[in-house]
């Protein structure tokens, strides 16, 4: 998971050089997310969900869950 707006680079360049290393899921979590095209970008350079601020944690359970697949156990939860 990461914000797209990180005071030193941003979401787009960390994706990027993850991207060169693994395709491990990705998550977009950012205030930039009222345009199609902000969300079309982030999909575009390699996340795979994008959530716009305010996330729940809820919210959250259900994007890591998407995301991941069988490879997470346990999403459930004793909350």
């Amino acid at each position: 998971m990461s914000d797209i707006g990180l005071p030193d680079g941003n979401g787009i360049r960390l994706i990027y050089a993850v991207r060169e290393f693994c395709d491990a899921p990705a998550i977009a979590i950012t205030g930039y997310g009222k345009r199609r095209e902000d969300i079309q970008q982030c999909l575009k350079v390699g996340f795979n969900k994008h959530l716009t601020k305010p996330v729940t944690f809820d919210m959250l359970r259900q994007s890591i869950a998407e995301v991941c697949g069988d490879r997470v156990g346990g999403m459930g939860g004793t909350d």
